[in-house]
C-alpha cells in the first residue's frame, strides 16, 4: 500500500518534516515502512507493508494514517473548511427504480443517489497527480473520484450508467453458474452466496470485487447512480478463493469497512462531483439503510495494564493515548473502581477494540515498546522433555540406509481409495482447506506409498523410507507410530525378499532403543497387508505393531513393485514398556567353531524359530545359530526352500577341539533333522 505525505498534510501538521524520521516512528509503531520514495521536491511516497494490519480495515486509507500519526505524537489535526460534504442537500425525488437487499446481513450498510451531469468532463491535475503517486491510473473523472475516496477515506465506491439499468435493482446472493461480464471485458462464471447487484437484465455488479461491464459509466453518460456500501467480509472472502479474482477494492472488503465510514466517504463523493464534474446536480434523495453500530462501554484496570505491560503508565498519559486514538474517556465513580477508566471506543474502531486488553495492547503500541523495560521471564524456563529413544529409533534407522520423510498429517478420500481404506472411520477436520486435507490420517503409510510413487522410479533399484508421526482413529484417539516402507525393483531369491530384509532392520532398530521384538506370523484382514504374508510384532508379550507385504492391488495403484514390504510400530505401547537390559559381557578369552547345515523346509511346516528355539537347548556350547541363505529354487516345489543355518560352537574355559565341535554339532544336527 502506498501513502502520500503531501495528501496526509491535508489533515494533519506533523511535528517534523523529516519524511525518514516519519516512517522510523511509523514502523515502530504502526506497520513497516518498507520504503521512502521521493516524488520530485513536491510529494514523499511511503511504500507500506498492510500484511499486519488485517485487523485495522481503518488503516487502509490516508484518513486512517493521519489518525494513526495523531495518536503517536507525529503531527496535530489541522482544522478543515469542509467537514465530507456537510452543506450537501438531498432533493425529495424518489430514486427512478427501487432498490431491494435480500439479506440484510450481507449489505449491513448502504447509501446511495442519483446524480445528473451534463458531461464526465475531465480529471483535474492535482487529483490525476495524487491518484498517480500513489500507481493508480486515471480512468475518467466519474471513476477517478471513487477511487480518490478509497484512497482517503478507504471506502470503494462505484458509480453506474443509469441509462443502461433496466427496472428495479436487488442486491442478492448469487447462484452457481450464473455469469457476470466484469469491467475488464472477462465473462465470470459465480459461485453461490457472491454478492451481487442485477435488474431484469441480470447481473450487472460483483459487489465488493469489480463492477460489471454493461453498467460502467462511459463519455456518453449523463446519469449516474452513486452507492457506497459495506460488505460481509466472509462472503467476500469466499468469492475471491472461488473465483480467484482479487482486486484492490475486495481486499479492503474482504478486512470489513467499520460502517462509520460509509457515511463519510458517500458524502465526500458527492460533495465532490458537484464541485468537479459539469452540471453536477443531485436528482435523487438520498437512500440508506442499516446503523452506524453502537459501541460498548469498556472497563480499563490501570493496574493491570501496568502489571501486563511491565510498567507503570501514569494516569493522566494513559487518558491523553486513548483520546487520541478517539476514544472517549471517563474515570470510574466507584470508590472501588477508582483506579478504572471507562472507555468508549470510536465507531471507526468498533471492530477491533472490543476487550479491556485491546485497550491495554494499544496503550503499550503508541506509548512505545522502545520503552518498555527487557525483563527476563520470572518463571524457570527448562528445556522440552525429549524421549531419547526417539533419537535412537531415528538415528538407527538412517543407520540402516533409511530416508526420513515428513509427509502432513492430514489426507483426502481419494488418496485413502488408492490404499484401499475407508474413510468412514476418520476424524474429519473442521474449516479444511480442500477435500485432499480433510481427515486425520488413520495410517501413516498412505502418505509413504504417495511419496514412493513420485520417487521411486528416479531412485533406481531400491527406496528406503520412513517417518515418525501420529496417526489417528475414532472416536479420539491418537498414537505415536514409526512405519517404514521397504521397496526393491528385483528381488527372485527368497534371502533378498523385502519382508525378510525389512524384519531384520526393523530389529535392528528396536534393539538399538532398548527392545528386542519377537515376531509371529498370521493370517491379515487390513486392505493395506498381503492376506497370507502378515506378522505381528511382539514385546513382552503385548503387540507393538506389524510387519507386512503391502497387498498387490494397492501396490498396483501406485506402481509399485508387488513385493513392497512396510512395517508398523505403537511407539506409545512401545515406549510404556521397560527396556531390556543390556549386561555387560567381556569378550571371549577362546576362538570359536562354526558350522553350515542345510535342511529342507517348507511354508507350511514349523516356523524357524522353533528351531532355532530346540536347538539352543541341545548344546550349552552352541553360542550362536542363525539363518545364512535360503533357496526356493528349481528343482524345489512351490512352497518348499532350503534353509541353511550357521551354527557358531564355544568354550568359555578353552580352545574347542575339532573332535568336540563336531560332538556337538551332530547332537544340534540330530535335533534339528528329527523335526
Amino acid at each position: 500500500m502506498k501513502i502520500s505525505l503531501h495528501w496526509l498534510q491535508d489533515f494533519v501538521r506533523f511535528q517534523s518534516s523529516d519524511a525518514h524520521h516519519i516512517a522510523e516512528r511509523l514502523t515502530e509503531s504502526v506497520a513497516e515502512v518498507e520504503r521512502v520514495e521521493e516524488l520530485g521536491l513536491t510529494d514523499v511516497i511511503f511504500h507500506i507493508d498492510n500484511h499486519a494490519i488485517t485487523h485495522r480495515p481503518d488503516l487502509f486509507s490516508h484518513k486512517g494514517f493521519a489518525r494513526e500519526c495523531v495518536s503517536i505524537g507525529l503531527a496535530k489535526w489541522k482544522k478543515l473548511k469542509n467537514k465530507n460534504g456537510k452543506l450537501v442537500r438531498f432533493p425529495s425525488s424518489p430514486l427512478p427504480f427501487r432498490i431491494t437487499v435480500q439479506d440484510k446481513f450481507l449489505i449491513p450498510r448502504y447509501y446511495a443517489c442519483t446524480i445528473h451531469i451534463d458531461s464526465p468532463g475531465e480529471t483535474p491535475l492535482w487529483m490525476r497527480q495524487r491518484l498517480h503517486s500513489i500507481g493508480c491510473r486515471s480512468v475518467s473523472l466519474p471513476v477517478d473520484i471513487t477511487n480518490y475516496i478509497a484512497a482517503e477515506i478507504g471506502v470503494p465506491l462505484h458509480s453506474f450508467d443509469c441509462a443502461n439499468l433496466s427496472g428495479d435493482i436487488t442486491i442478492r446472493p448469487s447462484k452457481r453458474g450464473e455469469h457476470i461480464v466484469t469491467l475488464d471485458g472477462i465473462d465470470r462464471e459465480l459461485p453461490d452466496s457472491a454478492i451481487v447487484m442485477s435488474d431484469t437484465q441480470g447481473i450487472f455488479d460483483l459487489l465488493g470485487i469489480m463492477g460489471g461491464l454493461r453498467s460502467s459509466t462511459k463519455r456518453t453518460t449523463h446519469d449516474i447512480l452513486l452507492h457506497a456500501a459495506t460488505a460481509n467480509p466472509i462472503a467476500i472472502r469466499r468469492t475471491i478463493l472461488a473465483t480467484g479474482h482479487r482486486t484492490e477494492a475486495a481486499t479492503v472488503y474482504e478486512k470489513g469497512i467499520p460502517s462509520v465510514l460509509v457515511c463519510k466517504g458517500f458524502l465526500r463523493a458527492v460533495d465532490l462531483f458537484l464541485a468537479l464534474v459539469p452540471g453536477a446536480r443531485i436528482t435523487s434523495k438520498k437512500v440508506s439503510f442499516g446503523t452506524d453500530g453502537e459501541p460498548s462501554h469498556l472497563l480499563l484496570s490501570l493496574d493491570r495494564a501496568s502489571r501486563t505491560i511491565g510498567m507503570d503508565i501514569p494516569k493522566s498519559k494513559a487518558i491523553s493515548i486513548l483520546e487520541n486514538l478517539g476514544c472517549d474517556v471517563k474515570s470510574s465513580k466507584l470508590k472501588a473502581q477508582s483506579s478504572k477508566l471507562i472507555v468508549t471506543p470510536p465507531l471507526y474502531r468498533l471492530l477491533d477494540l472490543r476487550k479491556e486488553h485491546d485497550l491495554i495492547e494499544e496503550l503499550a503500541r503508541v506509548y512505545g515498546y522502545d520503552r518498555l523495560h527487557a525483563v527476563m521471564p520470572s518463571a524457570p524456563c527448562h528445556h522440552p522433555h525429549r524421549d531419547h529413544r526417539l533419537h535412537q529409533i531415528r538415528t538407527q534407522a538412517k543407520e540402516e540406509g533409511f530416508l526420513e520423510v515428513l509427509p502432513l498429517s492430514l489426507v483426502g478420500p481419494p488418496l485413502l481409495r488408492r490404499s484401499g481404506l475407508s474413510k468412514t472411520k476418520c476424524i474429519a477436520v473442521e474449516n479444511t482447506l480442500g477435500e485432499e486435507l480433510s481427515l486425520l490420517q488413520p495410517s501413516a503409510l498412505p502418505r509413504l506409498l504417495e511419496h514412493a510413487e513420485k520417487a521411486f522410479r528416479p531412485a533406481g533399484t531400491s527406496l528406503y523410507t520412513f517417518t515418525i508421526t501420529h496417526v489417528f482413529s475414532q472416536p479420539n484417539e491418537e498414537s505415536q507410530t514409526l512405519t517404514l516402507l521397504f521397496i526393491q525393483k528385483n528381488a527372485p531369491l527368497l534371502r533378498s525378499s523385502p519382508p525378510l530384509l525389512l524384519k531384520s532392520h526393523i530389529t535392528a532398530i528396536l534393539q538399538n532403543a532398548g527392545y528386542s521384538p519377537a515376531f509371529s506370523s498370521r493370517s491379515s484382514s487390513s486392505p493395506l497387508a498381503h492376506p497370507a504374508q502378515y506378522a505381528e510384532l511382539f514385546y513382552h508379550d503385548q503387540t507393538i505393531g506389524e510387519i507386512f507385504t503391502v497387498h498387490p492391488d494397492v501396490c498396483a495403484a501406485f506402481d509399485l513393485p508387488a513385493s513392497t514390504a512396510a512395517a508398523s510400530v505403537n511407539l506409545d505401547v512401545l515406549f510404556a514398556l521397560p527396556v531390556a537390559p543390556r549386561p555387560f559381557r567381556a569378550l571371549p578369552a577362546f576362538p570359536s567353531v562354526s558350522y553350515d547345515i542345510t535342511l529342507p523346509h517348507a511354508h507350511s511346516a514349523v516356523p524357524l524359530r522353533h528351531l532355532l528355539e530346540k536347538a539352543r537347548k541341545v548344546s550349552p556350547l552352541l553360542t550362536d545359530i542363525s539363518v545364512a541363505d535360503l533357496f526356493d529354487g528349481k528343482p524345489l516345489m512351490k512352497g518348499e526352500y532350503n534353509v541353511t543355518l550357521r551354527c557358531v560352537y564355544q568354550d568359555p574355559t578353552k580352545t574347542l577341539t575339532e573332535e568336540e565341535a563336531k560332538k556337538e554339532h551332530e547332537k544340534v544336527t540330530h535335533a534339528l533333522q528329527s523335526e
